[in-house]
């Protein structure tokens, strides 16, 4: 690395400007600040891995937020193979490297969001879903949701499932996966699944009992080697973490 050059002699990306996706969703998110934050150096990276070869970016931040209670300064952020090595007081360039250019900009980490539905939206009154919803409507509001949570300034969130209905856990574990794999703009997503419960403890009451038999409830359980059978199907099944209501759910009846 070495002092900055010409602008003329760099690959340089611009900060994008405030459009986002608007949701009228519990996921919509007020920008705080008409600023550009970490979201921007993602989406920047993303669209940089497929213009371009090179493994090293630089961000030039006008006031980086990466400590708190210190004064945020004009520093370079070194990014190689997606990963921060560096940051360095001032602007430096490499011709080698891609420039993102936040020079005018706020840039602060990611945030992380530890509990979101990003499929759907928990309502008491709405216990139809299960039934009338398929993988593709849960997937594709997912994807949709993770976008918008993205744009937020939000670069990992844990979405922490639904009772009863396995095309929901489905669509979420899809959506993970092609984030993942870099086919999708979204945070990185830590997903439970269908959240583990005894019986009455879980949002079945709600269905009569001939209805909640044609539901999945393979992550209701009773005792101990019960339970080790649902988080073994759970952690089969692909979830990152377990959720075990242990005194219900927050939507149960009488919980």
């Amino acid at each position: 690395l070495h002092e900055m050059r010409s602008a003329d002699r760099r690959r340089r990306i611009q900060d994008p400007g405030p459009q986002r996706l608007q949701s009228s969703g519990p996921l919509r998110r007020h920008n705080l600040f008409s600023i550009a934050t970490a979201l921007i150096i993602l989406n920047c990276l993303l669209l940089a891995q497929s213009a371009c070869a090179s493994d090293v970016f630089i961000v030039h931040a006008g006031w980086l937020l990466a400590r708190p209670g210190e004064a945020p300064l004009q520093q370079s952020i070194i990014i190689e193979n997606s990963r921060i090595t560096h940051v360095v007081a001032g602007y430096v360039d490499d011709p080698d490297a891609l420039l993102i250019d936040l020079s005018d900009a706020f840039v602060l980490p990611g945030l992380i969001d530890s509990h979101v539905h990003l499929a759907s939206a928990s309502d008491p009154s709405d216990l139809s879903g299960a039934m009338i919803k398929s993988e593709a409507d849960y997937a594709l509001s997912a994807a949709y949701h993770a976008q918008i949570a993205l744009q937020s300034g939000f670069t990992t969130v844990v979405d922490l499932g639904s009772v009863g209905d396995p095309g929901h856990e489905s669509a979420i574990f899809g959506v993970r996966d092609v984030v993942r794999n870099g086919r999708l703009d979204g945070p990185r997503v830590i997903a439970a699944g269908t959240p583990i419960a005894a019986t009455g403890l879980s949002r079945s009451p709600a269905y009569r009992s001939e209805v909640a038999s044609t539901i999945d409830m393979r992550s209701i359980c009773n005792g101990a080697d019960d339970c080790r059978r649902a988080v073994r199907h759970q952690v089969k099944r692909g979830s990152d973490i377990i959720v075990f209501f242990n005194t219900g759910s927050l939507l149960s009846q009488d919980p």
